[in-house]
């Protein structure tokens, strides 16, 4: 069959014949097959050439506008996925439009997210402006939700805020509560001088506003009463198994440092009941490892034992240090006379004295031991730095001392003798010397 003239083939609107445009379309999707699906590309060829497949979902021959979008080998829809490319995708509330994420009508862009502002309690009627303490964004406006009240900037239901009760800034105060815009007093209690109380258990209201328990006792059920373990005694309650002063039965007192100890008077852990009164036997000096155990003079009790301090020895029955003291001096018993004094446990006499039979002697004045013991100065010279001389105002003449001021036997010096029985004043012998003038008048006689 020979094939139609040109002039009498099928065009297209542009003049082309639809033969000629098909074989273009053709080339166009094997081409654009081979670059799309490499290897894979035959499938999509063979889908071509039957007018259908990738190539007619997302390629070259799709109808326009497109659709779909060739996305790792697959025609994948043109949306908030896919918006203007593969992966690119429209969040924050934006929706893709004409291959561009945009927000939809009504709402604006704040931060990158879609925004109503009429709604949007973070961005109330401008981007940033946020409503706070419960409001709400109504028509571009902070506001408190239906049935709350602005109260100084924050939203309050006055029908149960106990802060704001019926009115902003009206509280109900200690316990109450707020009901139907009245403060009132919780069930089961009673408003006591403008405080809530439970006048079944509280014990400054028992039974009655300003009923007040005292001495120990407890309200229950609108009454006073001791609590559980214990009793009342003379009006008030007492443990009697702790109590010192009724311990086991009301007025039964624990005295001498007994305390209560289930209902009995003990003395406490490591003490020892001595004749009524509670004692330490590792301390008391009265009571020391027994009951009237007692201490000497001076000792004290350690673990149970009576010892003596430290650097002290029991010596007849008292603590003695045996290092100074001068009737136990070394040991007990050894007593230091004549002035001697215990040195270091020794009896020694005091400095600037020496021991000569038996007593402590100052060998530099002492007349009996004069410079060494038993040197004794006769009388009466006396001994002056350890030597035997006579006194001041004396010379040594012959054995004795005399004053050769006055001695008519030593006058001015020894063996100087004045004869005649004349004095010596001065150390000089005074003769008698009568002058004529003063020889009596008897002597003189006329005639003689």
């Amino acid at each position: 069959m020979e094939e139609p003239m040109a002039d009498s083939m099928p065009r297209d609107a542009t003049g082309i014949s639809t033969a000629a445009a098909h074989r273009d379309e053709k080339n166009h999707c094997e081409k654009w097959c081979t670059a799309s699906f490499g290897p894979l590309s035959l499938g999509c060829i063979a889908l071509a050439s039957k007018g259908k497949g990738p190539c007619y979902e997302c390629g070259p021959a799709a109808r326009q506008p497109l659709f779909k979008l060739l996305c790792n080998k697959n025609c994948v829809p043109i949306g908030n996925q896919h918006c203007g490319g593969c992966g690119i995708t429209c969040g924050n509330g934006k929706t893709c439009l004409g291959g561009r994420c945009v927000c939809p009508a009504g709402s604006t862009t704040c931060s990158g997210t879609c925004t109503n502002l009429r709604s949007d309690k973070e961005n109330c009627g401008a981007c940033g402006t946020a409503c706070g303490r419960g409001k709400i964004c109504f028509g571009g406006k902070c506001i408190c939700p239906p049935g709350q009240i602005d109260c100084s900037g924050s939203c309050k239901i006055l029908w149960n805020d106990e802060n704001n009760c019926g009115a902003c800034g009206a509280s109900c105060g200690s316990r109450k509560a707020c009901h139907g815009g009245r403060c009132v007093c919780p069930g089961g209690s009673t408003n006591c001088y403008g405080t809530c109380k439970n006048l079944r258990k509280d014990s400054e209201n028992c039974g009655g506003c300003g009923k007040a328990c005292s001495n120990g006792n407890i309200c229950d059920d609108s009454r006073c009463v001791c609590p559980v373990g214990s009793v009342n005694c003379s009006g008030a309650c007492k443990n009697l198994k702790s109590d010192n002063l009724n311990c086991g039965a009301c007025g039964k007192a624990c005295d001498n440092g007994q305390t209560c100890v289930d209902g009995v008077c003990a003395c406490p852990s490591g003490s020892t009941s001595c004749s009524g009164a509670c004692k330490n036997l590792q301390t008391d000096i009265a009571n020391c490892g027994t009951c009237g155990k007692a201490c000497a003079p001076g000792q004290t009790c350690q673990n149970g034992q009576c010892e003596c301090p430290p650097g002290s020895t029991l010596c007849s029955g008292t603590c003695k240090n045996l290092l100074n003291d001068n009737n136990n001096c070394g040991t007990c018993g050894v007593v230091c006379g004549a002035g001697r004094t215990c040195q270091n446990g020794k009896c020694e006499c005091p400095p600037g004295t020496t021991l000569c039979s038996g007593a402590c002697r100052n060998l530099q004045i002492d007349n009996s031991h004069c410079g060494a013991c038993g040197i004794t100065c006769p009388s009466p010279k006396i001994c002056q730095g350890g030597q035997c001389v006579c006194p001041q105002g004396t010379t040594f003449c012959y054995g004795t001392c005399t004053n050769t001021q006055t001695d008519p036997f030593n006058c001015g010096s020894c063996g100087q003798s004045c004869g005649g029985g004349h004095p010596c004043q001065g150390g000089r012998s005074k003769h008698a010397q009568i002058s004529i003038l003063q020889r009596p008048q008897s002597v003189f006689r006329s005639g003689e």
